[in-house]
């Protein structure tokens, strides 16, 4: 399969890699699996590491893959931030190397791809799993799909240095235990005047009951790690990633609810001091970087 050599590396060692008799293995000799025609660019996971259950919500079979075989288009007309992602976020990006972390349906690789075709598009997920049974079925709505589809621990990136122009992820930082990581290597990645932007959730300690239930019944049935981060938090997240302060901004999200009870309550918020909204209630944080033209 046609795989950028020139762009990524081996997440065991960092060497390059090459493509030899239909196999993707790196100089040292490690080779790189593809399954059903999708990288695995993983390093092994510990069988305690809580990313591994990622794989079992679409497996084959589980509920979520056959309600994605059965209806795919749910992904994309069921959840406003499809919308948002089109209005707000596409003109922060162009055309270039384009990487979806934590993609899911990886909704944001079909609307880039087929925006401008000429982009070299990297749709990815933590799970194999979620790429086949969800992202895959999801896509075939789209005009032009991906060029890669490809298993990528965040926290770990099989790029070399500064060879993606744009990085997107949404609602999946707050899954992992070491969220500035996933942060310092997008930065590392990122070409010069680059730009990424992730979408996640803020929430004060003391509205996490609000929360609970939802975080609880996908940590404690999936064994998904939910960690519900305050203001403070993503902004020490943010400073300990070596990012400016101002890469952390506060948003009430207020159109993009599909709970109407927090769609309203943003409409409110977005009436007060953005400090005292992030110190006090509940809120978005997004995650906005352009690396500057000279590193």
């Amino acid at each position: 399969m046609r795989v950028e050599v020139k762009v990524l590396r081996c997440v065991l060692c960092h060497g390059d890699l090459t493509t030899e008799d239909g196999e993707v293995r790196c100089v040292n000799g490690h080779t790189i699996p593809v399954v059903d025609g999708i990288l695995d660019l993983r390093r092994p996971f510990d069988p305690a590491d809580p990313r591994l259950a990622e794989e079992y919500e679409y497996a084959d079979g589980a509920p979520e893959a056959e309600r994605t075989r059965i209806a795919p288009w749910l992904w994309l007309t069921r959840f406003p931030y499809v919308h948002r992602f089109e209005k707000e976020i596409l003109p922060r990006f162009g055309p270039g190397r384009f990487l979806e972390l934590g993609g899911g349906s990886c909704y944001a690789s079909g609307i880039v791809k087929s925006t401008w075709a000429e982009s070299v598009v990297y749709a990815t997920d933590v799970a194999v799993n979620t790429l086949r049974n969800k992202a895959r079925p999801v896509l075939k709505a789209f005009p032009q799909q991906p060029d890669f589809l490809a298993a990528i621990a965040a926290e770990d990136l099989p790029f070399k240095d500064e060879t993606v122009d744009y990085i997107f992820g949404e609602l999946f930082i707050h899954h992992s235990n070491e969220p500035s990581r996933i942060l310092s290597e997008s930065a590392r990645i990122l070409r010069p005047g680059g730009r990424m932007v992730f979408l996640e959730p803020s929430v004060p300690g003391h509205f996490v009951w609000l929360f609970h239930r939802d975080a609880s019944t996908r940590e404690h049935g999936l064994g998904i790690h939910e960690g519900l981060l305050s203001y403070g938090q993503w902004r020490k997240t943010v400073e300990s990633a070596n990012l400016p302060s101002s890469t952390l901004i506060i948003s009430t999200d207020a159109p993009y609810h599909s709970n109407h009870f927090y769609a309203i309550a943003g409409s409110f918020l977005s009436l007060l001091p953005k400090q005292l909204v992030a110190s006090v209630f509940p809120t978005g944080a997004i995650i906005d970087y352009r690396k500057p033209a000279t590193s």
